[in-house]
């Protein structure tokens, strides 16, 4: 801290906290190499957490992140898409009290060592948003192809977000808070272009900076090949417009029907005055006054997009409020967030120990006097069931009988629960089918 005496003018240098999240999806064979290519030392940074978001691997994923550095896992229990486990990843840096954010992938496509010229120009308080340029015009690790692609595509979504970005799909990005905060992703497919259009019409300060990016380790699992990448993108650009912009969309559409209905229906007017013969022209009356009706709809349409609009930023400044109060205690301590299992070097995937934090001080009391009951819930074989089991219970003796430990593919224990109506709390939602163990609860 600094005071200037004659004017009193206090500065105390803030703490900045880095949390870098990777989304993953069956990137065993990869994650390990990631991780290792992440620096944790930053100019500039204090604290610098690695999180990953295992969004319902098959492979291990979670595991093998863990054993390889990954401050903590975040574990979708199914395959919800990169944008439910981007936005995951948002929510829990946020609750850690992350100052900045960043995001990449899990396959190593962007290097760990670009990371402090990514962050660079929030530190610097010239950007909310940073967007790591790989110049996919001229990128020799992309097809000649794709190459094209990507940039008719980054020029479309520039003209719609009224930003100046070259690569408009780079996943290399650092968010500050304040650009974090209001973060919402509506379409499953990808994050990018739409948080890109958010920043953009929000007025965010937005940067980018070229970046050097790796080899492709595969191919993407985003699109199935040129004419879907093309199909879904384009949705996504169409769909954010909107979004933000119903007013504009629909009175311009209807404007434009409106106009073709009201020239037919004064074409028919004037040859009624005139020649007297609009008897052959009654299809324009038809058609003039569907086109006309059409308009009309359209612009009420946009009426209420905007009204709609109006509420969803609302709606936005409450989610900004309940993001920025809530937060999470020592990372050792974490087992659940937004309904999610979190995994840490403390509590490693396959110890068959979960525990709530909703619930935790109830169950403390609870269980001094009480029954503990543990859970193996089971997302694979049959369905998504959950079986309920006494402590005691010969069949899963605290997970070391029939089922030895957790399988990350297929089921996890929870536990210990006070109570079997704690239990049925738990599993509320989800569609989960809960039953008890016929040995132990009868």
């Amino acid at each position: 801290m600094y005071c200037d005496t004659k004017v009193v003018h206090c500065k105390e240098s803030a703490v900045k906290k880095l949390v870098i999240q990777i989304p993953a999806y069956n990137e065993a064979e990869n994650i390990a190499g990631t991780l290792a290519d992440i620096p944790r030392q930053y100019a500039g940074i204090d604290e610098v957490q690695v999180i990953v978001i295992d969004d319902g691997s098959t492979d291990g994923t979670a595991r093998v992140a863990l054993e390889n550095g990954a401050d903590a896992v975040i574990r979708h229990r199914r395959n919800r898409g990169l944008s439910r486990a981007f936005i995951s990843g948002i929510q829990f840096a946020l609750a850690l009290g992350a100052d900045i954010i960043v995001n990449t992938d899990a396959d190593n496509q962007y290097p760990g060592g670009e990371i402090q010229r990514l962050i660079q120009p929030i530190l610097d308080d010239s950007a909310d948003l940073v967007i790591g340029d790989r110049n996919p015009a001229q990128n020799v690790h992309f097809s000649a192809l794709k190459r094209k692609m990507e940039a008719f595509g980054s020029w479309i979504a520039r003209k719609v977000s009224g930003t100046t970005v070259p690569d408009t799909v780079s996943g290399f990005r650092a968010y500050s808070r304040y650009a974090a905060l209001p973060l919402q992703v509506f379409n499953p497919y990808s994050y990018t272009l739409e948080t890109l259009v958010q920043a953009g019409k929000s007025q965010m300060k937005i940067a980018h900076i070229p970046i050097r990016t790796n080899p492709n380790l595969r191919e993407s699992r985003l699109h199935k090949g040129l004419l879907h990448f093309v199909w879904k993108q384009s949705g996504v650009i169409v769909r954010s417009y909107v979004l933000y912009q119903p007013m504009r969309t629909f009175v311009s559409l209807g404007a434009v029907f409106l106009a073709a209905g009201l020239a037919l229906l004064l074409r028919f007017l004037i040859y009624y005055l005139i020649t007297n013969t609009a008897g052959r022209l009654l299809q324009s009356v038809t058609i003039g006054g569907t086109l006309t009706i059409v308009g009309i709809i359209f612009i009420i349409i946009g009426f209420i997009g905007d009204s709609v609009r109006a509420s969803r930023q609302i709606a936005e400044e409450i989610l900004i409020s309940l993001r920025d109060k809530t937060r999470v205690g020592a990372l050792s301590q974490v087992r659940e967030f937004n309904g999610q299992p979190v995994f840490t070097p403390e509590h490693p995937v396959g110890t068959g120990q979960f525990e709530s934090v909703r619930y935790s001080e109830v169950r403390q009391i609870k269980m001094l006097n009480g029954q503990q009951y543990y859970v193996y819930e089971n997302w694979i074989a049959h369905g998504h069931t959950a079986k309920i089991h006494k402590a005691e219970c010969s069949f899963c003796n605290y997970g070391k009988g029939i089922h030895d430990t957790d399988n990350v593919e297929h089921g996890q224990w929870h536990g210990p629960f006070c109570c079997i109506d704690d239990v049925y709390k738990s599993f509320s939602q989800g569609g989960v089918k809960i039953s008890k163990c016929k040995i132990c609860c009868p």
